[in-house]
This record gives structure tokens, sequence and C-alpha cells, in this order.
């Protein structure tokens, strides 16, 4: 069964900025990501520009699916923007309600890597060994992973294809070079970090086909491959080890059409996966899990837009309009993180094109 979040715009709604608790779940009396933070101020490793105008806008929502045991959600959709950035985007949240992910600003069309906090506050991350930096996830003690490269955008729109991308973690302020199996040729991207320190992403190998991988704590390599499948990639790993990506067997080595979802086991068992809100397409992409076994990512409607979608652990997958009241395939759309409380992070274009990220709380 499929629902649809966001059917309709309430009257003067206006995309904001969501008040931190309203996300926030309950810390221990240690605050790593904060502690993080301070170490990073105090070694100049992060740099802090004025902080945006904050508000907030909620969207009450009925809930159509009558198996639900609610018959009513308050949804809040948050609107992201790194201030003064021409674009940005959101990638990954951990349950503190800490954000990564990357912007642009007017003075190069390079990516630069960002924090927001939980209350809100942006910072650049100045750690970035490249001039070209994206970061794509943060576990519950603040550590950072994303990837980085020497090359620049040619052109205003979407990333570049980063040849000799290079991933990396960030942690208490230091910086660790990732490469699938220390090859800095492996052109590799890490997506997600778990509480562990475990990381997942994708490389390419000598043969120019893409896999996924998975690097333990402890630094130990191992590939991810669908099997049978020619293309695979690992985007999002949870606190049990359960890892979600998507895969092809199309023969072309690099492309992804069709495109499907998939989850792996701790114990490394494949399955693919269904999202009946997906209907019949054919590029459904599995991004990011949480703990209780959520899963977000997006998939093609027939006009070619993505449309990002919630499955939930018991089967159940949600439709997400993004931006809210407009129809869920009228922006090409993603969303790429979820975390224990169930919020979701994503990205979208507003009507000029120009990329945002945001925030959306209480779809689950």
């Amino acid at each position: 069964m499929s629902r649809q979040l966001f059917a309709h715009q309430p009257a003067g709604w206006t995309p904001g900025a969501v008040r931190s608790h309203a996300l926030a779940e309950p810390r221990s009396s240690i605050r790593w990501p904060g502690l993080v933070l301070a170490v990073l101020l105090m070694a100049g490793l992060l740099s802090l520009p004025a902080a945006a105008a904050a508000s907030s806008s909620e969207v009450n929502v009925q809930d159509s699916d009558p198996a639900s045991p609610t018959a009513a959600e308050t949804t809040i959709f948050t609107t992201l923007t790194f201030p003064g950035a021409t674009n940005t985007g959101v990638r990954g949240i951990n349950p503190q309600g800490d954000i990564v992910g990357q912007y642009r600003d007017s003075l190069s069309l390079c990516n630069h890597g960002f924090l927001r906090d939980d209350h809100g506050r942006y910072s650049k991350l100045t750690t970035a060994p490249g001039p070209n930096t994206f970061a794509t996830g943060i576990n519950p003690a603040g550590d950072i992973v994303g990837y980085y490269s020497s090359a620049c955008p040619a052109s205003g729109g979407g990333p570049p294809p980063c040849p000799g991308c290079r991933g990396y973690l960030l942690s208490a302020g230091n910086v660790t070079a990732i490469d699938f199996q220390g090859d800095p040729s492996s052109n590799t991207r890490v997506q997600g970090i778990n509480s562990r320190g475990d990381v997942v992403g994708r490389y390419t190998s000598s043969d120019n086909h893409v896999h996924g991988f998975l690097r333990s704590s402890s630094g130990t390599y191992t590939s991810i491959d669908f099997p049978g499948a020619n293309l695979t990639q690992a985007f999002g790993i949870n606190a049990r080890g359960a890892i979600v990506g998507f895969y092809s067997e199309n023969a072309a080595p690099l492309g992804c059409a069709p495109c499907h979802p998939f989850l792996r086991t701790s114990a490394g068992t494949y399955t693919t996966l269904t999202v009946a809100a997906a209907g019949a397409s054919t590029r459904v992409l599995a991004r990011g899990v949480n703990n209780r076994g959520d899963i977000v990512g997006a998939y093609d409607a027939p006009n070619g837009n993505g449309v990002p979608f919630l499955l939930e652990r018991n089967g159940t997958s949600l439709s997400l309009a993004v931006p809210p009241g407009v129809p869920p395939d009228t922006a090409d759309s993603d969303a790429f993180g979820i975390n224990a409380p169930g919020n979701i992070v994503g990205d979208y274009p507003d009507s000029s094109g120009m990329g945002h990220g945001y925030l959306l709380v209480g779809a689950r």
C-alpha cells in the first residue's frame, strides 16, 4: 500500500527553518556532536557564517491509509539553504538532528561541505583536502564522511563526474583518506557512516565497473556486489550493519537503467526491495536506512523527475511531495537520509532551478 504526503499546500505556507527542539532526541550527558564542533572551532577547522533568520511552517496532512494507527499526522517541511549559497544539497542526518551536505556560492563552481547543527547553525567544513568537497554522512558521535576531488564542475549544473575522487572521514578534527583497499586511483566515494564507525560507498575497478563497498571501523574493506549485477552502489548503513543501495544488470558498466533498490543484511544476504509507491518505475534508488529499518530514496516518475519515497519497515511506502503543495513529480527531488526519530533530509530545485536542501519532520 502507499500513501502520499503534502497533497495540499496550506495558505500562507513559507519555507523556513525548523526549531531544533522539534527534531532532536534526548542526548547523553556528554554532547558528542557539540563537543566535536567545539574542538573543530578551536582548531580553526570550521568557520561559522552569520546565521540565517529562522522560522517554521507546519502542514497538517490527513493520512489516507486506513491501516495506519493514526487518523492524522502533523509534518513540518523546512527548506535548508546555506547562507549566501547559490546551490545547496543535503545528504545526511544523525539522531540528534545534525545535518551535512554541500553548497556552492557565487565565488566559484566548487562544492563546499557543511554542517548544520541541531540548533540550526551552519558551518563550512574547512578541512577539505581538495577544492571540491561533499559531506554525505554523519553519525551520533559527530564523525563526518564524504568525498572530494581536485576538479570543480565546468558549469553550474550538478556535481562533476568526479574522476580521481577520494573518500574521507573527519573525526575529532582529524581527516583520514578513504580509498578502496588503499588505492587512490579507485575513484572512491564514501556515502554513509553508522554509530560504530563503519562506512559504505562506491568505487570503480580497473575494468571501469562500479562496485559498492563496506569499510569496517577497524579498516577492513569488503566489496559489495548484488548477485548478477553489473553495477552496485552502497549508500546507507545502520547500527545493525544493514546496508541499502541500488544495482543494475545493464551491460553498460556505468549505466543504471533499469536500476533496483536493495537491502544487504549484516550476514551478507541480498534482497531486492519492493517500493509500491514507485509503481512501474524502472529506476528506484535506496539512499538511507535508520536503525528501525525505515528506508528512504527516490524513484523516477514517467516524466523523468525524481520522487522521494519512504519505505517503512512494515513494507508500507509513501511518496513524498517535495516541495509541499505540488504533485510529487513536479520537481526533480531526492531523499538521502533518515534518522532514528524518522526525520528525512534530501534536496530539490525551486522554480528557478536553484537547488535547496530540505528537512521533513513527522513523515512516519
